[in-house]
């Protein structure tokens, strides 16, 4: 197995053409608004459930249109205006890829056009079949028919094939509109352990690291008390039924913050996640999901894919969940964190760490967003060994605090 390398999109959303999203330890996607950062991001969760798609549609497609990223948008809608071919590939660090071109007319099903395998040495190359409907032959040997609606490879590409099932299975996403946390909910018999995308499905999943001892608990436990003194608390039982227990989602002051007088009248106060601060409830899933990635506990090449993971927190609170992130990058080089933000907190935070030599510049990459008159443009961002950005990194970015004193500063100047 392997971890993937890079991600490429073709007449993509707002990108026209061919585009390569290089993926590291920690990959972070900056751009102006409605650049088409958060499109780019979410082709992560549409080509991971596309892949182990196994429901039948009215309409045969490649692409899983019942996808959340998608927001429920077909193929004319992700497809670049005036193009009639959308493309993706995946490449491992391996040598192993996928790569595929898909048109879709009117009401008929999408067909694929062209298709790339390569597992190490052996590469075919496939194209749409004249004779067989909904088929594929091989470019050099036309004879050789595949079907491949289910993303399943020919025998030869076995190893492939177990690439793009540990992708597909591996690929974890937090979208930028969560859901608050429940205040009650039942642990126990036929409940789920499923993170959806706005973070529902987290409280049992946190119950279960608890009673399992797992040690994400204590690294989750290490940034709630670095923002806001506090740790979860998994004592309270409030009913127990039928195999079901109702358990609610709480934290009480870390013990080197208790002040009291008498050690033994001191009772902790709970408080629900769901009152502790808008920030700390929205940034739970994201710090739930990396420490699992660090702990090994999404697998071997596990891929966390989060939008605005900053969301609602304090710029400080932002520098710690950067520095938590840092480390469970360091923790487990096998995982790869992408992340799109606004943050500038988040950025300088990991330039320190780069700085301090706490955080290689090699397991980063930084991608900036561009808007063209007519489509957007992805660019590498590179960073030295002091934290300096390359050229490519534009100058006004992150400069309206500056630019707003200064007019504030010149307009008192002319009352």
């Amino acid at each position: 197995m392997s971890k993937i390398k890079s991600i490429t999109v073709e007449n993509y959303k707002a990108f026209r053409g061919k585009h390569i999203i290089p993926i590291n330890n920690l990959t972070l996607i900056f751009g102006y608004n409605n650049t088409g950062k958060s499109a780019l991001l979410r082709a992560f969760p549409l080509l991971s459930s596309s892949f182990r798609k196994t429901s039948s549609y009215f309409t045969p497609s490649y692409l899983d249109y019942s996808c959340k990223s998608l927001r429920g948008g077909l193929h004319e809608n992700i497809l670049f205006n005036g193009e009639n071919r959308l493309g993706f590939g995946v490449d491992w660090e391996e040598g192993s890829c996928i790569n595929f071109s898909l048109q879709q007319i009117g009401d008929q099903p999408e067909r694929m056009t062209d298709l790339t395998l390569k597992s190490k040495s052996l590469i075919k190359q496939y194209v749409r079949s004249l004779e067989e409907e909904n088929k594929l032959e091989n470019k050099s040997e036309p004879n050789e028919v595949i079907d491949f609606y289910n993303f399943r490879c020919p025998e030869e590409f076995l190893g492939l094939d177990k690439l793009i099932s540990n992708f597909s299975n591996s690929l974890h996403w937090v979208s930028s509109v969560r859901a608050f946390p429940p205040r009650y909910f039942n642990i126990g018999l036929g409940v789920p352990l499923y993170l959806s995308p706005d973070g529902q499905g987290i409280g049992p999943i946190l119950w279960n690291l608890a009673e399992n001892k797992s040690k994400s608990i204590n690294r989750i436990n290490m940034w709630l008390n670095s923002v806001c003194g506090r740790e979860l608390d998994f004592s309270a039982i409030h009913n127990s039924k039928n195999g079901l227990r109702t358990v609610g989602l709480e934290t009480i002051m870390t013990a080197p913050t208790i002040i009291k007088e008498d050690e033994n009248d001191f009772s902790p106060t709970r408080i629900a996640i769901l009152d502790s601060g808008e920030g700390i409830a929205q940034a739970l899933p994201v710090v739930m999901l990396c420490a699992m990635a660090a702990e090994g506990e999404l697998g071997e090449f596990p891929v966390v894919t989060i939008e605005q993971p900053e969301l609602h927190l304090h710029p400080q609170a932002t520098v710690e969940l950067a520095n938590f992130l840092v480390k469970c990058s360091k923790d487990n080089p096998s995982a790869s964190y992408i992340f799109e933000t606004h943050s500038e907190s988040f950025l300088k935070a990991i330039q320190l760490a780069i700085i301090k030599k706490e955080f290689s510049k090699d397991d980063f990459s930084c991608i900036w967003i561009k808007k063209t008159q007519y489509t957007s443009e992805l660019k590498k961002i590179d960073i030295d060994d002091n934290g300096y950005l390359s050229n490519d990194w534009p100058n006004n970015v992150f400069k309206e605090t500056i630019h707003q004193s200064k007019k504030i500063i010149q307009s008192r100047l002319e009352i």
